[in-house]
């Protein structure tokens, strides 16, 4: 489990953070509130990242989550507003509740092999244009997921068909083709 909680770098204001190869968990809140932080490397090891870790980096623009990460957990990246995309490798089959909530930033998101999502997840990420996800996609769990969601135009199944909405609240009224 990664060593370190709230405050890990003891008011520090670091704008970058690399984490060392063998870890495989980034524990509950581990970077919760690093305000200055806009870059995060992540280890190949990596399997975990729990609730919270990264919650409240609003200057976070860039991690890139390594195949055999298999869960990202609930508030994991809630208010990372600097956050533009998202590419979940395929390794990745769920995504806790609100795990990118007010990611207001985040305008595409490719998440291939999700096939659980949490209530909430993309909830007012209100620059989401594109949108790849799993065909496997269990869809009982969608209800609220995507509300606020007003400039989402394009979603494509990983591997296969892409819809393009010129309009997606008419596409959602059924005035859509």
């Amino acid at each position: 489990m990664f060593p370190y909680g709230t405050g890990c770098w003891n008011g520090e204001k670091k704008e970058w953070a690399a984490i060392p190869e063998g870890v495989h968990t980034i524990g509950e809140g581990a970077f919760k509130g690093c305000v200055s932080l806009k870059k995060v490397e992540l280890p190949h090891t990596l399997c975990y990242i729990l609730p919270n870790a990264f919650k409240g980096c609003r200057k976070l623009e860039e991690v890139r989550i390594p195949e055999g990460v298999k869960m990202v957990g609930d508030y994991a990246f809630h208010r990372c507003h600097a956050l533009k995309k998202i590419a979940l490798p395929p390794s990745v089959e769920e995504l806790g509740h609100c795990a990118f909530l007010y990611c207001d930033g985040l305008e595409e998101v490719r998440i291939p092999g999700v096939k659980r999502l949490g209530r909430q997840v993309f909830l007012n990420d209100v620059r989401l244009k594109k949108l790849e996800i799993c065909q496997g996609l269990f869809l009982g769990c969608i209800c609220d997921v995507f509300t606020g969601c007003g400039k989402l135009e394009e979603i494509s199944f990983a591997g296969g068909e892409t819809c393009v909405f010129p309009n997606v609240v008419e596409a959602v009224a059924g005035g859509a083709v």
